[in-house]
Order: structure tokens, then C-alpha cells, then sequence
């Protein structure tokens, strides 16, 4: 889509932007200004005016993944956004704090090798910096989702081969191999992100 644009030409989507007031109770976590809600095309978000992050709860983030009419909306919010100058500098790592429990976030390569380092809070959804949720969209439509479920497939065929060949050298009666505990900083697979998470993220 180009700027000036109203409708996607492929697949129609609609490309206005209706600011609909501030969040209330939800700030941005790198500028700590109120987030506004943003309609863009079909899809409400939350958008910091000040550093042009967004917040996605589960189900929006969900829907960006699976919706081509919500990516073609993410495209045109991209194209037509103003320059930031709060841009967050790539070298320098900071732990966000989540808009709507406050609880640090866990920051992660989306899909595992998309190269787009994103701030998940499990419980509620996803933080995107400037350019991030663009880079995640592109990053999709260019096969990305697909070619991520591909390796960890073939991953999870290669480990079972590998504790296959460990069982069958061990010897009669001993031990199976230690399971060890989940630890608290890993994800809930109930969780309300937890689904989302094993779909798009492993």
C-alpha cells in the first residue's frame, strides 16, 4: 500500500487511522505517557503518540498473525506513522514493565528466528517498539511462520531419535534419565498466552 491510500488493493483492508482517546490506567513502558486506543483498519490497539510503540493483548496479537486484512493494516500504520525520535537504541537492554499488571516482561525472538526481539508479558500480551510489529507482520507474510514450524518439527523428530538410541543403550534396570522441575520464568502452557505462544513462538 502506498501513502494517501484508503483500501489495500489485494485484499481491501481499510487503511483509516481513529485515535479514540487515552487507555485509562495503562502507560507506555518506555515513556510512561498514556497509551491512546487506536483504530487502525479493522484492528483497536494501543499506541504510544510519544515513541510509536503498541501494545497487543493475546487475542489482537492472535488475530495479526492468522488475519491478512490485520497485516495489511499494520503495513499502512507503518507507512504512514511520523518519524520518532524516542526510537530505543538496539545495544542497550531494558526489562519493560507490563501496562496493565506492572510485572517485568520476558523478552523473546519472535517464532525463535525472526531476529525481532519482543517484550511478552504471558498473562496479558505483547509490547512493540517502534518497527517491531512491522518487522513481525513482513517477517509472516514472507513464510517466516511456516518455515519456523518446519524446523521445530524436524527438531522434535531428531530428539526423539536421539532419547530413543539413549534408551536403548541403557542398561537393564538402570535409571531413566532425571526429569527436572519447570522453572517459574517459564511459560504456563495455561496461561492465556500460553497457546499463543506454543503456536507462533516455539
Amino acid at each position: 500500500m502506498f501513502t494517501g491510500m484508503t483500501h489495500c488493493p489485494r485484499c481491501g483492508a481499510d487503511a483509516a487511522r481513529t485515535e479514540q482517546g487515552a487507555v485509562a490506567d495503562r502507560k507506555c513502558p518506555r515513556c510512561t505517557k498514556a497509551l491512546m486506543l487506536v483504530q487502525i483498519g479493522p484492528m483497536p490497539l494501543d499506541e504510544c503518540n510519544d515513541c510509536q510503540g503498541i501494545w497487543l493483548d493475546v487475542d489482537q496479537f492472535t488475530r495479526v498473525c492468522a488475519d491478512q486484512e490485520s497485516q495489511a493494516s499494520v503495513i499502512q500504520w507503518h507507512t504512514s506513522a511520523a518519524p520518532s525520535l524516542a526510537t530505543p537504541r538496539a545495544d542497550i537492554i531494558k526489562y519493560l514493565a507490563c501496562p496493565q499488571c506492572r510485572k517485568l516482561m520476558n523478552r523473546m525472538n519472535f517464532s525463535k528466528m525472526s531476529g525481532v526481539i519482543i517484550d511478552v508479558c504471558h498473562d496479558h500480551g505483547t509490547w512493540f517498539d517502534r518497527d517491531e510489529l512491522y518487522r513481525v507482520v513482513t517477517f509472516i507474510q514472507g513464510g517466516g511462520l511456516e518455515k519456523a514450524r518446519r524446523m521445530e518439527r524436524e527438531r522434535l523428530v531428531e530428539e526423539e531419535r536421539r532419547l530413543r538410541a539413549m534408551q536403548a543403550q541403557r542398561p537393564p534396570g538402570a535409571a531413566a534419565p532425571m526429569m527436572f522441575p519447570r522453572q517459574e520464568h517459564e511459560t504456563d502452557a495455561n496461561s492465556p498466552l500460553g497457546n499463543l505462544l506454543k503456536l507462533f513462538l516455539t
